[in-house]
């Protein structure tokens, strides 16, 4: 399917809608608006314990940042029939933060359109002005309750992206106005590994053998759609507030194993080499040159010579991540496997089993969406190593909750190495892998919920 900016994947095939212009006017507190002004707030939430919310953005850690650039907003009749749509531009620019229990950020819209009285259902869809998504047409003209956006295909892996949904249902009474408050919240999952201690590999001759030179993320299924549909729009107090039940809102999922992303350690390791037989990938050159061999492949440097970290990491670890939609647990398998690979993959080296952690309850219901319907509570089947993924959960391996130094500014040579050597306790720690067959996967939320998990 063809891929383009979601303004118009909302706006073509079914919905068949014109986009507003890009001068929508945004009504401030105190600008004099009057008591028939139909506006809304739009806010999108965080949890409580200060880990924001991000569109359109590699996944290095679970910080608290978003950028969310446009939020399209469909108002519709009860009975799905679209009225009017707008887009909200420049969010993140011209939205503000908001107090609270959250640590989100708000504006707050003026409709272009004045409804006349009725009962309306008002969505709003927040995303990044590149997307991956794609509308998929139903054949029909009406929107909601559930709409699909499929995902694009890059070779063997799925591109997926973060994006925010929410909605509410406004009664509208002639003469009067009204500013209801739509919550957009996450509507996709993400994983990340950090590890460290990477175990060397290599077989056959020094110059025509067979070296481990990736870690490959399998997950066991797929889900190519994501279902926008019976949203909530509610504040998350703090990880596991007001959540009631685990979404699934993947649909058309597929058992087949999926390459979710790769390290490449030749990124992080400047040779991939054991000098001194310790099994590990050396992290120096020479006793005296202590991590010589590591480098960090997210450093950046500015036109007028500044250097700064897209993120930063203890020296000798590496890390991935990556955002998913959301799939049921396949019975005796595995949810995610971490792979030791050559190159181009052919040749496995080792696999861990990436596993919930012993203070981690398996699940036994979720609320599951598909393209025709949603079911309220199904039954699961969940176990330590074969377990659901669930919208708006961040599953981790190792511990790292800041990006690190991420302002394009030379670091003060008197602070300390924005790269540490030593770990830092429940902030930056990696997970060290080369004596465990499983790893610990942590679920963090604010995404919703934490959920500490092992590996072996």
């Amino acid at each position: 399917m063809k891929k383009s900016n979601l303004l118009f994947m909302l706006a073509a095939g079914a919905l068949t809608l014109t986009a507003c212009s890009n001068d929508d006017p945004i009504a401030k507190e105190g600008n004099g608006a009057g008591n028939d002004a139909q506006q809304i707030v739009l806010q999108v939430a965080n949890g409580g314990d200060a880990l924001t919310t991000r569109a359109g953005r590699p996944l290095l850690s679970s910080e608290a940042k978003q950028s969310i650039e446009n939020v399209h907003i469909i108002i519709t009749t009860t009975d799905g029939t679209v009225v009017d749509h707008q887009n909200v531009e420049n969010w993140n620019t011209e939205s503000t933060p908001y107090t609270g229990s959250s640590n989100g950020r708000e504006k707050i819209v003026t409709l272009n359109k004045k409804l006349e009285a009725g009962t309306y259902r008002i969505y709003a869809v927040g995303h990044s002005n590149s997307t991956a998504y794609t509308f998929e047409d139903q054949g029909t003209k009406k929107f909601g309750p559930n709409a699909i956006l499929t995902m694009t295909k890059s070779g063997d892996k799925t591109v997926a992206e973060e994006i925010f949904a929410g909605s509410v249902d406004q009664t509208v009474e002639a003469g009067k106005g009204f500013r209801p408050t739509i919550v957009l919240h996450r509507q996709v999952a993400g994983i990340f590994t950090y590890m460290s201690n990477i175990p060397y590999y290599h077989e056959g001759n020094a110059d025509k053998g067979v070296t481990g030179t990736q870690l490959r993320l399998y997950a066991v299924a797929n889900s190519p759609k994501l279902v926008l549909g019976n949203f909530i729009s509610q504040e998350l107090m703090a990880n596991g507030t007001n959540t009631t039940t685990n979404v699934i809102n993947g649909a058309g999922q597929t058992t087949e194993k999926t390459l979710i992303y790769t390290i490449e350690l030749n990124k992080w390791f400047k040779t991939i080499k054991d000098a001194n037989n310790d099994r590990l990938i050396d992290t120096y050159e020479t006793e005296e040159g202590q991590f010589d061999n590591w480098q960090n492949p997210y450093k950046k440097a500015t036109s007028d010579g500044k250097t700064y970290y897209e993120s930063t990491f203890v020296k000798g670890s590496v890390f991935g991540g990556e955002f998913i939609i959301p799939f049921k647990s396949v019975a005796d398998n595995n949810t995610f496997v971490l792979e030791m690979t050559n190159d181009d993959g052919s040749h496995s080296f080792q696999s861990w089993v990436i596993k919930l952690g012993t203070s981690d309850t398996p699940a036994t219901s979720a609320t599951i969406w598909t393209e025709d319907a949603f079911s309220p509570s199904s039954e699961l089947k969940d176990t330590e190593t074969s377990y659901s993924v669930f919208r708006n959960h961040l599953y981790g391996v190792g511990t790292k909750v800041k990006d690190g130094e991420t302002s394009p500014e030379q670091p003060d040579p008197e602070q300390p190495d924005p790269n540490p050597e030593k770990p830092e306790p429940d902030t930056n720690t990696p997970t060290p892998i080369d004596k465990k067959q499983e790893l610990t996967l942590r679920v963090n939320d604010n995404w919703e919920i934490i959920h500490h998990m092992e590996i072996e």
